[in-house]
């Protein structure tokens, strides 16, 4: 329960606040009197700071930072600045009951009396331990690749769809006797002289069109004289399969040509860039998820409280009842429908069934979102994988899926979707095949006179999780995907 020690510094008659509070458990929630010692604990702060309400309630909360905190008279710090400006923010390592430490979002709110001087302090404590932790991995592996990038032999480069450049290596700074702050965000033109430049842009304007790498040879005038180069040009997708930006290796071969397994690895090597960058969209995206739900959900979960104690403290009729009752019944409904909005918003994001009930449940459930946006009849066998995949992998599956499905419902004139989902054990099969007008499989990079790059896509991705895709199709006689890899890895 919600425990106060004396003096109280709300109103000990506000219950919907005290019962609101308690029933936080993914934030410490708690008051501070003037000085800033402990006046009511929460769940969520016997959670987090392992302190339990007959530990915590008197004790200053300075024993909550760390000990090189205090001696920087951090705690101070924070009450007078809270004092001074109305609130305090601040993210930094805090200290648990045992000693350990976690990475804590903070907000310290001043509490004002009615003649204006501070009577307490709401503190609200979020454990952001996992998304601090996630943020060092990304920079570490964001560190690693600019390393990759700056000890390769081959000019690299990342350009953002208005060919502005977004990340060049070393070897490109050399080669045409640039500094950084030269080259990004500045496009081709800006750089080159005209006829190179146009050279640069057509071709990029090619991977775009495509929506697939393209390789091939030019003359480029260095700093050092007009030399040969291979040249490997490749789309970055977000998760969506949108092209987002395009990348590029470039080897001399001028004196000796490079060997075609030599720029096969290297253009794997950058073909994992791209899939990085897609892990960093799903990560962004799971973010935002949470953000919506932890924030935002929460926050109309309270409205919608507050709103309906209102609702039962209004007298039966007359004095005006009837209208505010109208205007917080039309307000409770608009609350209703935004927290759907969210919900659907939050489904394209990170699909919470896909979350908490996995892979087959998910598939299932957006197999009943299509057919409502479509008029293709979707029918999901199979079963759910025991024990689940790993997360990466199940986001992947999830995804390729998705893309098939559009892929149906733009290319395929198809009438019904069959998927089929299943795992013996060791390995899992998942099949989308449609009734719909088919295409030349053997045909390479075209189907229907457009670029075949969502298959691409898909093989792609499937083989970022260590699977194998094949596609059967023929004109006249529908396609048939099928995604099969292990289990469990090894």
């Amino acid at each position: 329960m919600l425990m106060k020690a004396k003096p109280a510094l709300i109103s000990p008659s506000d219950e919907s606040f005290a019962a609101l509070v308690e029933s936080v458990t993914d934030y410490a929630i708690f008051l501070l009197d003037d000085v800033g010692r402990v006046a009511s604990w929460n769940a969520g702060a016997e959670r987090i700071k392992g302190y339990s309400a007959q530990e915590a309630l008197g004790l200053s909360y300075e024993l909550f930072f760390t000990s090189e905190d205090r001696a920087a008279g951090l705690p101070a710090a924070a009450l007078r600045t809270a004092q001074e400006e109305g609130r305090y923010r601040n993210e930094g390592w805090r200290r648990r009951r045992d000693g350990s430490h976690y990475w804590a979002g903070v907000v310290l709110t001043a509490l004002k009396s009615a003649e204006g001087g501070v009577r307490g302090y709401l503190k609200v404590t979020r454990d952001l331990s996992e998304r601090h932790d996630a943020a060092e991995r990304l920079r570490e592996s964001e560190e690693r690749f600019r390393a990759f990038m700056s000890a390769s032999p081959s000019l690299m480069f990342i350009k953002d769809r208005a060919g502005r450049y977004l990340l060049v290596n070393d070897r490109f700074l050399a080669r045409f006797g640039l500094r950084l702050d030269q080259v990004l965000g500045r496009e081709d033109v800006e750089l080159f002289a005209p006829d190179q430049a146009g050279r640069f842009v057509e071709n990029d304007t090619r991977v775009f069109a495509l929506g697939a790498p393209v390789e091939f040879e030019e003359v480029a005038r260095y700093a050092d004289g007009e030399r040969v180069n291979a040249v490997s040009k490749f789309p970055i997708r977000d998760a969506g399969g949108n092209i987002v930006a395009i990348g590029g290796i470039a080897n001399d071969i001028s004196e000796s040509r490079r060997t075609a397994r030599e720029l096969a690895e290297t253009a794997e090597q950058l073909r994992e860039v791209s899939n990085r960058l897609v892990e960093i969209q799903e990560s962004e995206r799971r973010e935002l998820a949470y953000e919506l739900h932890d924030r935002v959900g929460q926050n109309l979960t309270a409205l919608n409280i507050s709103l309906n104690i209102l609702m039962r403290q209004l007298p039966a009729a007359g004095g005006g009842a009837d209208d505010l009752r109208v205007r917080l019944v039309d307000a409770l409904r608009l609350i209703e429908d935004t927290a759907l909005c969210i919900e659907d918003v939050m489904g394209g994001l990170r699909p919470p069934v896909l979350v908490n009930f996995g892979l087959f449940a998910a598939l299932r459930w957006y197999a009943q979102q299509f057919e409502k946006r479509s008029t293709i009849a979707v029918a999901v066998g199979g079963a759910e994988t025991e024990p689940r995949l790993s997360a990466e992998r199940e986001t992947a599956i999830y995804r390729i899926a998705q893309e098939a499905m559009t892929n149906v419902a733009k290319h395929a004139r198809a009438t019904r979707i069959d998927i089929d989902f299943r795992c013996d054990g060791a390995t899992l099969v998942m099949s989308i095949a449609d009734d719909g007008v088919g295409f030349d499989a053997a045909a390479p990079g075209r189907r229907s006179g457009q670029p075949r790059w969502g298959m691409i896509n898909l093989r792609e991705r499937a083989r970022a999780i260590g699977g194998r895709l094949d596609i059967d199709s023929a004109p006249g006689r529908g396609t048939k995907i099928t995604i099969e890899l292990r289990c469990r890895p090894g």
